[in-house]
């Protein structure tokens, strides 16, 4: 387990309109081209597809046609997703403005209307990016207490109210590790892994002990990871 690089952003448009696919896809495209961030861009013309696919338990964006085949509808979808406690955001594709009522639940962040128009996109997309992403500038959480102090790739630091256990169901855990009883690790920051004296040490220099009872579920849930970011690396 040596060097590894921020994990990708996962983006996924699933519509039965070939023209939107294809519309949707180059703007995402271009714009993430131009403010340099790395992603994996997967496109679905059914929902069936979407469902039968594995990128589904981890995507991080999802434009999604409110009513899209007879099989299932982008309602089932986000249901579908509620269930399994995805984090992933949801934004509507829609022509259908009766049908809107149905779509708000857990995680969905908006519509966008049909015929697609680039600069709503683009807005929606920077700001669905800016939520995605703020985790990924947390190096480590270390407790303190009652309250915890995140640590960011910037160099900052911050003191918040709550406990490590909240903080720890709030985050991500294919990404975060609760490797000892005071410190949340990004996985993603990790640049060495000592297996003699069970430390890892982060990509700002801080050395962090695992603990000896989390030892072998640490290394399952690393290697876990860095098989999604290969995955996910390659398939672009």
């Amino acid at each position: 387990m040596g060097n590894t690089t921020k994990r990708l952003l996962s983006i996924g448009i699933c519509d039965d309109d070939e023209l939107i696919l294809t519309t949707m896809r180059t703007i995402c495209q271009h714009y993430l081209s131009e403010i340099k961030l790395d992603m994996c861009l997967h496109t679905y013309n059914s929902c069936k597809a979407l469902l039968a696919s594995s990128e589904i338990r981890t995507m991080d964006i999802l434009f999604l046609d409110i009513e899209i085949d007879t099989l299932h509808s982008g309602i089932d979808v986000k249901n579908f997703m509620q269930l399994r406690h995805s984090n992933c955001l949801i934004v509507f594709i829609t022509s259908h403005n009766e049908l809107m009522h149905e779509a708000f639940g857990k995680n969905v962040c908006g519509f966008i209307q049909k015929p697609i128009d680039k600069q709503e996109v683009t807005k929606k997309l920077a700001e669905l990016i800016k939520i995605t992403t703020a985790d990924d500038q947390i190096l480590y959480i270390k407790a303190e207490g009652n309250y915890h102090r995140i640590y960011y790739l910037n160099g900052e630091s911050i003191l918040n109210t709550g406990n490590i256990k909240e903080i720890e169901n709030s985050l991500d855990n294919s990404v975060f590790f609760r490797c000892h009883k005071s410190y949340i690790i990004n996985m993603v920051y990790i640049t060495y892994y000592n297996s003699r004296n069970s430390t890892v040490t982060m990509e700002n220099g801080e050395v962090i002990q695992i603990s000896r009872r989390k030892v072998a579920s640490f290394k399952k849930a690393y290697a876990n990871f860095s098989i999604r970011y290969y995955r996910l690396k390659n398939s672009i």
